[in-house]
Order: structure tokens, then C-alpha cells, then sequence
């Protein structure tokens, strides 16, 4: 199974944080991280997204919170969404009707949280948490999530996209 790893970076890690020897950047992502699946039986829950972000060598940047987020540094990724069409170069391809697809918490570090962004309510709490993707009519979604930290630094987390 396909785990992912994320770094969120606040205040003075976006320019002293390092990883495999280059200075790791803030990131505001152009794309979501795409879903689908692979091309033949037995059917697996593929993802794809910026390369530097999903292999470490890149953050996502947290600025300061504000309202209900005060004392919080919190973004508005990572952003997920369903691959709308075949794309056989990169063997991804649409989920199959009655998917549903779910992320996994598999580890965050301290201070990593993650925010849904109707009712910001705070998801993956623990190691093993899911939320579970809301499905348009077609199957289909897309989301931003909500990154926060609670202090400054450099926060890793890794999850699992499940079905």
C-alpha cells in the first residue's frame, strides 16, 4: 500500500529546515494530490501529486492563524481530488463506481494537526484515524484540508489513501 509523507513548515524552519541537503521551501500547492487506481484487477488505490512535496524535499507553509485559528499557523492544503480522466502515461485511472475513498493517519509528529474546512473540525487526531472523502454524484472529490501547527518548527506526517 501507497504512504505518502508531508512536511508542514512555520516561521523559522521555512528557511534553517533542511532535508536531503537543500533548504526546504514553502510550498503552495499548484495541483492536488490526484486519486485513482491502477489499470487491472486486483484494484489498488493509487495517488500522485508534486513530486518534492510527497517525496520531503518540499513543505507546505503555514502562516499565522486568525479567528478560530488564533495561536494556530494553518494552511489550506493538502488539497485531494479524484482524477477526472484516464491518464494512462502516469498508470492512473478513474476510481470504479462505488468507491469510497478514505485517508489514514499512519504517523504525524507533535504539533501536526489536521483541520476539515466546512465545520473545522480537527481529523486524524491519533495514528489509524480515517476521514472519509464526501462523493459528488459522479464520485468524484476534491477538498482542501486544513494544516496547522501549533508552534513553530518542522512537522512531518505520513498517510494512507484506503477504500
Amino acid at each position: 500500500m501507497q504512504i505518502g509523507r508531508l512536511i508542514a513548515c512555520v516561521g523559522a524552519a521555512l528557511l534553517t529546515s533542511v532535508v536531503g541537503g537543500a533548504p526546504a521551501a514553502g510550498q503552495e500547492l499548484e495541483a492536488p494530490i490526484v486519486v485513482g487506481r491502477n489499470a487491472t484487477a486486483p484494484y489498488r488505490i493509487l495517488f500522485d501529486g508534486p513530486p518534492g512535496l510527497l517525496g520531503g524535499q518540499e513543505c507546505i507553509e503555514l502562516p499565522p492563524g486568525d479567528g478560530l485559528f488564533t495561536g494556530l499557523w494553518v494552511g489550506d492544503e493538502p488539497a485531494f481530488a479524484t482524477l477526472r480522466e484516464d491518464d494512462p502515461d502516469r498508470g492512473l485511472y478513474r476510481l470504479l463506481p462505488g468507491h469510497q475513498v478514505a485517508l489514514r493517519r499512519v504517523a504525524f509528529e507533535a504539533g501536526l494537526r489536521i483541520y476539515e474546512p466546512v465545520g473545522f473540525t480537527q481529523i486524524l487526531g491519533t495514528d489509524g484515524a480515517t476521514f472519509d472523502f464526501a462523493l459528488d454524484p459522479q464520485g468524484d472529490f476534491e477538498i482542501n484540508l486544513l494544516g496547522a501547527a501549533d508552534r513553530p518548527g518542522r512537522f512531518a506526517g505520513s498517510f494512507q489513501l484506503i477504500d
